[in-house]
């Protein structure tokens, strides 16, 4: 994604009108051509397809839809997770200055749509709020606090590698993040890890909100100066893809330290001999690709590398994968917008799990794993679900 922040819908009217409905942002790579699009797939009609975006949005450029019916376009994006795939796949809108990709255009219409005071409830404003006022996507308990800084007490706090666990990693999937500490122990890793840093600011942008992300922006960069690190570790992609790509943007400059993913660093630990993930693991797991690891940020292969270093361990691919994986639904902010399609996006991956009879499905983004797990347990399939780090964890 190229996402340019400050180009406006009429600088993008010749990609808007781009769109010749070959529906390639629909489906997977020949030969198998499988359904990738989770948005398309689950309404099967043009409209719900990157293609079918771009034609609202060059309709509401044109004057063509009355501002009273802006919701409604609104609820049809609000099911889009940003998963990315169009962006890839789509050869033919990205054809002239600023080249922003599909997937940026109906980012660009999202934020034109909020800018315009289009919201699609309640709680779309609330959670926006929650962003710019409590530095969380959200409420975040005493206990949970407690827990966080428990985990602090546990941190060197010297060298120039900062862990950036992110607001998922931090309070609700704790046990990634626990496991992490653990493992940089074994490595006897000096790094840094601090509460001074506030949410990154990506679910501001997930749900059309560019404001405020700014002011986050500088205090986040502001907390890393200070600390004096070279290098910035990420558990959650959607944070490294907003500090890699939508900060420099932002403060007009390039970042002065490396982002790097939790998969890619520790690889290159076990590489350096830091790690040595020798206990067997006689476990049949499936790999779900992050939207925000591999389309976004490039990134198939570190997770499936560490796992190839352990022992026994069985790994088995989902049908759709890579490139073509199928998204997890919690993606775009679509968890808040349409919670119902968010979830029903998930089940659908799971029927993927399923069919390779793995024991653990495994990913190495907390959003994912949240999703999978809250979606898991409310249907009671007790599916487990682990993050990369947990299962390199007990492979040492």
């Amino acid at each position: 994604m190229k996402m340019q922040l400050e180009i406006g819908l009429k600088e993008l009217e010749r990609q808007f009108s781009s769109c010749i409905r070959c529906k390639r942002c629909t489906y997977g790579s020949y030969p198998k051509n499988l359904a990738v699009c989770p948005m398309y797939d689950r309404n099967k009609f043009f409209t719900y397809c990157a293609g079918g975006i771009l034609y609202l949005g060059r309709a509401i450029h044109m004057g063509l839809i009355e501002k009273a019916d802006y919701g409604e376009i609104l609820e049809v994006i609000g099911k889009c997770t940003s998963c990315g795939y169009c962006g890839e796949a789509c050869k033919l809108v990205e054809v002239a200055p600023p080249y922003q990709d599909v997937t940026d255009l109906i980012g660009h219409l999202k934020m034109d749509l909020v800018k315009k005071g289009v919201f699609l409830s309640e709680g779309h404003k609330e959670a926006i709020d929650r962003v710019k006022k409590l530095r969380s996507p959200f409420p975040v308990s005493g206990e949970e606090k407690e827990r966080f800084s428990s985990f602090k007490n546990r941190v060197p706090n010297k060298g120039k590698v900062l862990i950036f666990p992110g607001c998922a990693a931090s309070y609700k999937t704790v046990e990634n993040l626990d496991s992490l500490i653990d493992i940089l122990s074994k490595a006897k890793i000096n790094y840094h890890i601090t509460d001074h840093t506030w949410c990154c600011g990506s679910p501001l942008f997930d749900l059309g909100e560019v404001n405020g992300i700014t002011e986050v922006a500088e205090h986040n960069l502001e907390a890393i100066k200070g600390i004096g690190v070279n290098q910035v570790v990420f558990l959650c992609p959607h944070c490294q893809n907003t500090f890699q790509k939508i900060y420099p943007q932002l403060i007009k400059t390039e970042l002065d330290f490396e982002c790097i993913s939790i998969t890619k660093y520790l690889k290159e630990l076990i590489d350096k001999k830091l790690l040595k993930p020798s206990k067997p693991l006689s476990q049949k797991i499936a790999y779900h690709d992050p939207c925000y690891s591999g389309r976004h940020l490039g990134d198939f292969e570190y997770a499936r590398e560490i796992f190839g270093k352990i022992p026994q361990i069985n790994l088995v691919e989902m049908e759709r994968n890579r490139e073509d994986a199928y998204c997890c639904g919690a993606g775009g902010g679509a968890r808040i917008l349409d919670s119902a399609n968010s979830m029903a996006i998930c089940k659908e991956r799971m029927k993927d799990f399923k069919k390779t009879g793995a024991e653990v499905l495994v990913t190495s983004c907390p959003h994912c794993k949240s999703q999978f797990r809250d979606v898991s347990n409310g249907n009671g399939s007790g599916m487990v679900v682990k993050d990369v780090v947990e299962i390199l964890k007990e492979a040492l």
